[in-house]
């Protein structure tokens, strides 16, 4: 029988990349400064130096109240199912992308589960997280703290629909590829004129950084309009967006956002066995 001795606030199972952001961003809030107020177990767990390490799965969902699954989706398909009895106090919040709600109270029957979907750079605060719950499971008090948990990695997006997480995995889980492929690209361009590595990377990414926060800061985020209002006639811009053909951009990218989205149904749609 698992322990039900509660001692935890927060548990971490899995300490990657995303589970390490996890405790970093949550110790930000001052409820979780303590060094027992999150506890991690991981195989690698001993680089988690400012939070208290537990010596297997079963203490960690045993004594703490929600627990974080920070772990490979092939991974969690591994694990012995709890009972109702073991997994009841538990609320499951989920950063694994494809498993399905009703797959996670396979293992947990009787938790509470929320699944989310993080993008890389919740790591700083600046990310985007979507997450979906059954609100009627949660009292008032339990979904405000959940409210504030995920505000610390930066946009908050809650969906009524879990659905909805596959396309949001197309565009927030993916959209950093994207966005780097473009910097990337960009870079590469510069360097052909003439900017060595260093100077190309510098003007590129603080083009992209400054471009972001100017369209953000707008009343009314028009993106049409302010690609107008740096394109003039007969101008560079205009030279270097008919030659990019932006029709066919767009296209190009509608077809591979629909085929990421087709990915992440075909991920979701694994089951148990």
């Amino acid at each position: 029988m698992r322990s039900k001795n509660i001692k935890t606030a927060i548990g971490i199972f899995g300490y990657g990349n995303m589970g390490r952001a996890i405790v970093t961003r949550v110790r930000t809030l001052s409820a979780f400064r303590a060094k027992d107020a999150i506890a991690v177990f991981s195989h690698n767990a001993s680089k988690a130096h400012t939070v208290k390490t537990v010596s297997s799965a079963a203490e960690l969902f045993g004594t703490s109240r929600v627990v974080f699954l920070c772990i490979k989706p092939q991974d969690f398909y591994k694990l012995a199912p709890f009972t109702t009895e073991e997994s009841r106090h538990l609320i499951i919040i989920s950063i694994m992308a494809g498993v399905r709600t009703a797959n996670i109270r396979n293992i947990f029957p009787g938790a509470r589960v929320v699944r989310t979907m993080p993008n890389l750079p919740i790591q700083i605060g600046e990310g985007v997280i979507g997450w979906c719950l059954t609100k009627a499971e949660f009292s008032s008090t339990e979904y405000t703290l959940l409210e504030k948990l995920f505000s610390v990695f930066g946009l908050s997006v809650p969906l009524r629909d879990e659905g909805m997480l596959d396309a949001l995995t197309a565009i927030v889980g993916s959209g950093p590829a994207y966005v780097f492929l473009f910097a990337n690209a960009l870079i590469r361009s510069a360097e052909s004129l003439g900017f060595d590595k260093k100077t190309a990377e510098r003007i590129v990414l603080q083009t992209m950084q400054g471009s972001l926060a100017y369209a953000s800061a707008q009343r009314e985020c028009n993106l049409n309009k302010l690609i107008l209002k740096v394109q003039s006639k007969g101008g560079t811009t205009e030279a270097a967006l008919k030659k990019l053909d932006v029709a066919h951009f767009y296209a190009e990218w509608k077809q591979a956002i629909a085929e990421a989205y087709r990915q992440a149904q075909v991920i979701s749609s694994y089951e148990s066995k």
